[in-house]
């Protein structure tokens, strides 16, 4: 396997990540939707958004992984979002947190 790259996606109220091989073969896409969490307010509510993106991004993200029989150490590039969105990116909480270093610089 090679060129693979871990696609995250967090702009509105899906939190999703994918994994590509090769720039063509979709080996997983994950997504975690919040409509329902949304429903009752007619709309989307940012700070409900953010939350549940910062909850659901880590178990989506190894769903993902597993479902493409993908460890970290087997991906390349990490592509995110980056707006527009949320004032205080989710993914961006989530790329500092430890397990990122744990993932994807363990030796």
């Amino acid at each position: 396997m090679g060129d693979v790259v871990l696609g995250i996606e967090t702009s509105c109220d899906e939190t999703a990540v994918a994994v590509v091989e090769r720039a063509s073969v979709v080996r997983s896409s994950v997504v975690s939707s919040q409509v329902e969490q949304h429903a009752r307010f007619g709309g989307v509510v940012p700070e409900i958004a953010g939350r549940a993106h910062v909850q659901e991004l880590v178990p989506v993200l190894a769903e993902a992984l597993a479902t493409a029989g993908v460890e970290s150490p087997d991906v390349e590039v990490v592509a995110a979002t980056t707006g527009p969105g949320h004032p205080r990116h989710p993914v961006e909480a989530f790329l500092h947190q430890d397990l990122v270093n744990q993932l994807f610089f363990a030796a």
